[in-house]
């Protein structure tokens, strides 16, 4: 049970980060009201259409530092976008080198920030190293999982994807081999094969418990122990 806590421990205390310009894009594309706009998604919870309140970080930029906005109101879409970081929140993502955009939501409805180009219809978070970097709008096109490209973006994953496989896997980091396997790109590696020639004939392992060898496309059985030392000796070595 100890070993298990300390494991724990470990994954949380490297779970991904969130940097300074992840929370000041998010109020500027999410949740926020900026009077130097445009207004974000969530405008009209701020002229009450609103299903909820909650506090929420946000970044100061002439402070260069984070600071909690209280009592925020949000919309269903808002709310739903900010639980799905929220999931993801505690993830660990062990991927080197390489950016991730997770999709958090797409509407036909084109969105933008001020001075940002090009507008678009789907959200973006962006994960790199373990730092979740920003949150931004892209064209639908981009973000085809399928074909699309995304700057500074190795892998999309659709968050609902990547939650269930976190969800359904039991798992705490994800990887590479993780991020493939979520995007369906994942080709598994074919296990190796024993193979040897006796007597001009090709065998295989029959039995990985008893190191029978069976001859390639036939019954016949030749028992481990009615085999040649040099042949016993290459069996166990292959299967360790």
């Amino acid at each position: 049970m100890k070993e298990f806590i300390r494991k724990l421990l470990k994954e949380r205390l490297t779970e991904v980060e969130f940097a300074p310009h992840f929370y000041e894009r998010s109020e500027d594309r999410l949740w926020g009201n900026k009077p130097e706009g445009p207004a974000s998604i969530n405008a009209p919870a701020y002229e009450g259409n609103y299903v909820k309140k909650r506090d929420l970080i946000a970044w100061n930029d002439e402070l260069r530092k984070k600071y909690t906005a209280y009592d925020v109101p949000l919309t269903s879409d808002v709310d739903e976008i900010l639980a799905l970081i929220d999931i993801i929140a505690p993830i660990t993502f062990k991927v080197k080198n390489k950016g991730i955009g997770i999709i958090l939501w797409s509407t036909s409805v084109v969105h933008t920030g001020r001075n940002q180009r090009p507008p678009g219809g789907t959200l973006l978070m962006i994960v790199r190293d373990n730092l979740i970097k920003t949150i931004q709008w892209q064209p639908n096109n981009d973000v085809n999982i399928g074909g699309g490209h995304v700057t500074d973006v190795d892998f999309l994953v659709k968050a609902g994807d990547l939650i269930k496989y976190v969800d359904e896997n039991g798992k705490s980091t994800i990887n590479g081999e993780d991020v493939l396997k979520i995007i369906g790109k994942f080709v598994p590696e074919k296990p190796k094969e024993f193979t040897v020639i006796i007597n001009s004939t090709k065998y295989v392992i029959a039995n990985h418990e008893t190191g029978d060898l069976k001859q390639k496309n036939s019954d016949k059985v030749i028992p481990f122990d009615e085999l040649p030392d040099d042949i016993q000796l290459q069996i166990l070595d292959f299967l360790g």
